[in-house]
């Protein structure tokens, strides 16, 4: 992932040489944040951006944005692994939900790796034995 933060940081650099360091982290640390979705790892991103960007251009002037983007995303990485390592980054509504609040169940699992129109004709014949099939074959 720091490659990426290089590349963006370079990109960033060439494209918009007037662009002082502080900016760069900022705008890097931003798009590291909002790749994960969550409100807290995108302010932990856009802070992570801003004081490294902001140190760098006060201590280290002339250092490479590609190095800044590097470091950014780096340091972001770090520093969410610390805070959120324990804590899945996409959770199922259903895993929160208290079980006597969740209306529908699926019934039984399904065999195939897809569940499509032929579950509900399945779950049918399982249930009552009968379909529109059976129907029609007995009719014959």
């Amino acid at each position: 992932m720091s490659f990426v933060g290089a590349v963006l940081g370079s990109i960033l650099g060439l494209v918009f040489k007037g662009l002082s360091l502080t900016v760069i982290g900022f705008i890097i640390g931003l798009l590291s944040g909002v790749i994960s979705i969550q409100i807290n790892n995108l302010l932990l991103g856009v802070i992570t951006g801003g004081v490294i960007g902001l140190l760098a251009s006060t201590f280290l002037p002339e250092l490479n944005p590609a190095i800044l983007g590097a470091l950014v995303v780096f340091t972001y990485r770090l520093i969410s692994a610390i805070l959120f390592g324990g804590q899945e980054n996409i959770q199922l509504m259903a895993e929160r939900v208290p079980r006597n609040e969740i209306r529908y169940v699926v019934p039984f699992e399904a065999n195939s790796k897809y569940v499509g129109a032929d579950y509900s004709r399945i779950w049918h014949e399982l249930r009552r034995g009968y379909s529109n099939a059976t129907k029609r074959g007995s009719a014959s």
